[in-house]
């Protein structure tokens, strides 16, 4: 559904102006300047009553543009909102600009998922998921030869030591890895594999190119695209949306808009969440977000992450230091013969 243009806007809210006249018997010949419409309410009654000629009052799209334009705006507390079964099905989505909270969202969705049984891994390329995180088993890649395998449960794979190029085809091998475990039947579990800053990854225009031959991101974007027949999915954290490939986006359904002032960024989210919305996220705070799932849209706010968990009725308190973990220094994960 489109937004009224502005000039249909002014149009209905003059005729409302007139229209307001002559019930009070005050009749005018000359047209209100915009700026009076707008202080005595004709703007805003006018977009209103457009957009809901253009959808019905309880449809899920004109809901969400209400709770959009609707002032003030206070973010949702509580209950962090997520579907795990979704997730693992499409994926998830999180950007933002540096210290917006993008990270700790992702490590928070990341123990959820690890509360429900999946194995979830993170390409952490800036050794933030090294502290704070649900996840206590670390391999430092320190050199790219050999094939990725075999490791166990949950780990983060710091590759910040490698180049860009080399941190690409860890990934790309690490990927072939876990869809070749799942096709031979060796893994028999769902798999959750994040990558943190996903543009190195995913970027524009890549789904397109991952036909051609030597593509180095191949089987990234086979993970991306049919990962779910074989319970592969993955979580996408970005800083720089607008370099990341559409088509990817658009698989994910749940996805979580931090703040950014980037222009290109906010254009490109706008095609996600529409322009109400996305004129949102360079007013946004650090923790908050904008939410959004399917029919659902909304403002969130986040908290930091906790390392106290529930599991199974006992509270647990974990301590994750990086210091007094034992870090592998190998080639990726050890040289499988």
């Amino acid at each position: 559904m489109a937004i009224p243009k502005r000039e249909e806007i002014l149009a209905r809210a003059t005729a409302m102006f007139f229209e307001d006249c002559s019930k009070h018997g005050a009749y005018s010949f000359v047209n209100p300047e915009e700026e009076e419409l707008k202080e005595n309410g004709y703007i805003s009654a006018a977009q209103s009553e457009l957009m809901r000629d253009r959808a019905h009052a309880d449809s899920a799209e004109w809901k969400s543009y209400e709770r959009a334009t609707a002032e003030p705006e206070e973010p949702e507390s509580g209950q962090l909102p997520f579907d795990v079964s979704q997730a693992l099905d499409t994926g998830f989505f999180v950007s933002g600009t540096s210290q917006t909270g993008k990270t700790t969202l992702a490590k928070t969705l990341a123990k959820r998922l690890i509360d429900a049984g999946v194995v979830v891994y993170a390409i952490d390329p800036s050794r933030a998921w090294l502290h704070d995180t649900p996840i206590n088993q670390v391999i430092e890649i320190v050199e790219m030869r050999g094939q990725a395998g075999p490791w166990y449960g949950s780990t983060v794979f710091d590759v910040s030591t490698l180049n860009v190029r080399d941190q690409i085809a860890f990934a790309d091998t690490l990927c072939k890895s876990l869809i070749e475990h799942h096709l031979s039947g060796e893994t028999r579990y769902n798999e959750f594999l994040i990558f943190e800053e996903s543009q190195n990854y995913l970027p524009q225009g890549g789904l397109r190119l991952a036909t051609r031959r030597s593509n180095p991101l191949e089987n990234v974007f086979k993970l991306v695209t049919i990962g779910a027949n074989f319970g592969l999915r993955f979580g996408i954290v970005t800083q720089f949306s607008a370099l990341i490939d559409k088509s990817v986006v658009k698989i994910v359904q749940q996805k979580y808009c931090g703040s950014t002032f980037e222009p290109n960024d906010i254009k490109y989210l706008k095609g996600f969440l529409g322009k109400a919305w996305s004129e949102k996220l360079s007013a946004l705070q650090r923790g908050q977000f904008v939410y959004q799932n399917r029919e659902r849209t909304s403002l969130i706010q986040t908290g930091p992450y906790s390392q106290s968990v529930q599991t199974d009725k006992r509270e647990t308190q974990y301590t994750w230091n990086y210091r007094a973990r034992v870090v592998q220094q190998c080639d990726p994960l050890q040289v499988v013969a």
